[in-house]
């Protein structure tokens, strides 16, 4: 190797090792927003465990899985909370994935149900496992992986994103 060609391997070798290897951006809106959200709300940076709780409502980020067992569990998107970047796993009777929203009461789809504004809304980036008497997804929640749901009462609601595929064994889907 000539000394010109190992000086311009050398300092190519130097310039990689002080630059950052990953340049990636983020293009998902819902992370986008979890980043914001953490100048305002409660992060929890790990797994977030509830164990026996009468009614817990997940109003916070929670940057990891929620192992949820309570006789109510909802989570509140109000606020930019009720972000989880994991997994959800509850076992509870009463199950709510909640949005914020706002039905028209003068414009309507081709079908004639009438539009729907989602202010705010519920987001699992990975996949959720629900065992609960009633679970409820309101319009605008994103589920990012599958739906598993054993329950005797199910109501999914119109405009509920699941990206995934939904399992459900249930009496009661509507």
């Amino acid at each position: 190797l000539s000394k010109s060609k190992f000086i311009i391997v050398f300092l190519f070798a130097f310039l990689l090792c002080l630059s950052p290897f990953c340049y990636s951006t983020d293009t998902n809106s819902d992370t986008a927003l979890l980043r914001e959200a953490s100048e305002v709300n409660n992060i929890q940076y790990s797994d977030l465990s509830v164990l026996n709780e009468s009614s817990y409502t997940l109003n916070n980020i929670v940057s990891g899985n929620a192992f949820i067992s309570a006789t109510n569990f909802s989570t509140d998107p109000t606020s930019n909370g009720g972000i989880i970047e994991g997994n959800l796993y509850v076992a509870a009777k009463d199950v709510a994935i909640k949005s914020e929203t706002i039905y028209s009461e003068t414009e309507y789809d081709d079908l004639g149900n009438p539009d729907i504004t989602v202010n705010s809304y519920s987001t699992i980036s990975g996949s959720a496992f629900i065992i609960a008497n009633n679970v409820k997804i309101e319009p605008g929640s994103k589920i990012y992986g599958d739906l598993y749901i054993c329950a005797n009462n199910v109501e999914l609601m119109r405009n509920a994103i699941i990206y995934g595929n939904v399992f459900v064994l249930s009496d009661n889907l509507s």
